[in-house]
């Protein structure tokens, strides 16, 4: 429901339960962007070309994460590290990143100290922790680790909008 979908089930005894699952489609490419929303994307136009690199272990997750950033420009591009040795490996190699998404929880070196080690590398480089982890020891430790802001899971369109624009149009 938080991504706009519904789940319903339908049940007669002795003859079984029909489930409803209604999913909505946001195609990764859509075929036009509205002529409104690039004009009024400061951000978009400004930072064409920009490279995202988004850590994220749950190939979901990333596909949304991607839609989202293709919404706001098509010609953003995309790395997809799925862990804290590739995002650092990365970043040694692509010194255009121009902004990372990192998950926290990760197999091998977590999000956290990859955050470190990326802003070592790069401390102007805009690092924003999305983690389905909100508490507030869970924020104080990322920040502490580095990053510029924190998005919780599961990320709302609108928020994960705003933020990007922030640090884009900075």
């Amino acid at each position: 429901e938080l991504m706009g979908g519904s789940i319903k089930v339908g049940s007669e005894k002795g003859k079984g339960s029909t489930f409803y699952i209604r999913i909505p489609y946001q195609p990764v490419y859509p075929d036009a962007l509205s002529e409104e929303r690039m004009k009024n994307n400061k951000a978009a136009g400004e930072n064409a070309g920009c490279t995202f690199l988004v850590v994220e272990d749950d190939e979901v997750n990333y596909q949304y994460l991607e839609i989202l950033i293709k919404k706001m420009d098509p010609d953003f591009n995309i790395l997809h590290a799925i862990n804290g040795e590739e995002a650092v490996s990365f970043l040694k190699d692509n010194p255009d990143i121009c902004m990372v998404l990192m998950d926290i929880k990760m197999q091998g070196m977590s999000g956290l100290e990859a955050t470190r080690i990326l802003k070592k590398l790069n401390p102007a480089l805009p690092v924003i922790v999305q983690s389905a982890f909100v508490t507030s020891k869970d924020q104080q430790q990322a920040y502490e680790a580095g990053c510029d802001t924190f998005i919780s899971k599961p990320v709302s369109a609108d928020d994960f909008y705003t933020i990007i624009e922030n640090f884009l149009n900075k």
